[in-house]
């Protein structure tokens, strides 16, 4: 991976565990807790997937995707 590409990958990351983490103390019911856990568990696979065949593209392109997703599916103040 060129050093662009991991940082921007790394800045993405950032951004989804501080969305994650406002999610996790404004939903705290465990209906959401659970769709969270199966949402990122998804993520993390698809992630690792993708790593491993060396697609840094389509990483960032699922890190935006759940960027801009779970604030809409949990809204956070």
């Amino acid at each position: 991976m060129s050093e662009e590409a991991e940082l921007f990958i790394h800045k993405l990351q950032a951004e989804l565990t501080h969305i994650v983490e406002q999610i996790g103390r404004q939903h705290t019911d465990i209906i959401s807790q659970q769709q969270m856990s199966d949402y990122l568990g998804v993520l993390i696979d698809s992630l690792k997937y993708f790593h491993e065949r060396g697609d840094y593209k389509r990483m960032a392109y699922d890190l935006c995707n759940a960027i801009n997703f779970l604030p809409s599916a949990f809204p956070i103040k």
